[in-house]
């Protein structure tokens, strides 16, 4: 699935997908690309078979984030 993300002034961010309702997701973030090493934000969430939002407050100056699909 696409990952969407938009700014949620002060200092957050959303993110939000289309999710399948059989599966499981995990948002993952890092600061820094090159170092490959991913922490989880929060725990697994079940697919509803809809539009899912996950709001996240930032304090880092970059923060990249990926959605890990678990089967």
């Amino acid at each position: 699935p696409y990952l969407m993300i938009a700014a949620s002034p002060p200092s957050a961010v959303e993110l939000s997908w289309d999710s399948e309702a059989i599966l499981r997701y995990q948002l993952e973030y890092t600061r820094h690309l090159q170092t490959n090493q991913w922490q989880s934000l929060g725990t697994q969430l079940e697919g509803s078979g809809f539009t899912m939002c996950v709001t996240n407050s930032v304090s880092e100056p970059a923060r990249f984030y990926r959605l890990v699909l678990e089967r």
